[in-house]
């Protein structure tokens, strides 16, 4: 089962755990969706109920997030990973950009494994775990800028978490990592 956890970042934990028969889990793409909420390019966003404020945010950063939320929604992945990975260049410590842009890279495995492309696959997946420790590093560190209220953190963190527990056992074993993709993939 450990395979499953790390299978799609987000997305695969929420399987496990309908899995398992625990509560569900939101998958990433449901914090990227909503719970950022509209993150306009030069303007504060404003604050939620029970959220505290957060340091400045890069106007490209912002600019380049907001257009990854957009291409995200238009199912654009690989325009979506490439905002993201702007978003991450004009403002290193943007815990949520390394968040989704792990997710991003988690989902683009499964379109590679897909494609039969394993080589890729494998790729995108280092890269995906490469991003969420970043982001977990950042966590640590008590960085955030758009998921500003202790639920969000809290389920982000838990997320994050869980994927990173057994990421170097899974990415030890290629082969069993691709057959788990594989099977991920072909779930509908």
């Amino acid at each position: 089962m450990t395979l499953w956890r790390w299978v799609t970042a987000g997305a695969a934990l929420a399987a496990l755990a309908a899995c398992e028969g625990r509560e569900r889990v939101r998958p990433v793409e449901e914090f990227f969706a909503e719970a950022a909420g509209p993150v306009r390019a030069g303007a504060a966003q404003a604050p939620r109920e029970g959220a505290s404020k957060g340091p400045a945010l890069n106007p490209q950063a912002r600019a380049a997030y907001e257009r990854a939320r957009t291409e995200h929604q238009q199912g654009k992945v690989a325009a979506m990973q490439s905002s993201l990975e702007e978003a991450v260049r004009y403002q290193p410590d943007f815990t949520e950009a390394w968040y989704n842009l792990g997710a991003c890279r988690a989902n683009r495995a499964l379109q590679s494994i897909r494609a039969d492309d394993e080589a890729a696959a494998l790729e995108f997946f280092r890269t995906a775990v490469e991003a969420k420790r970043k982001a977990q590093g950042l966590m640590e560190q008590g960085v955030w800028f758009v998921y500003l209220t202790e639920s969000e953190q809290g389920q982000v963190r838990e997320d994050v978490d869980s994927a990173l527990e057994d990421a170097d056992e899974v990415m030890e074993d290629e082969a069993a990592l691709l057959q788990a993709m594989r099977l991920w993939a072909d779930l509908p």
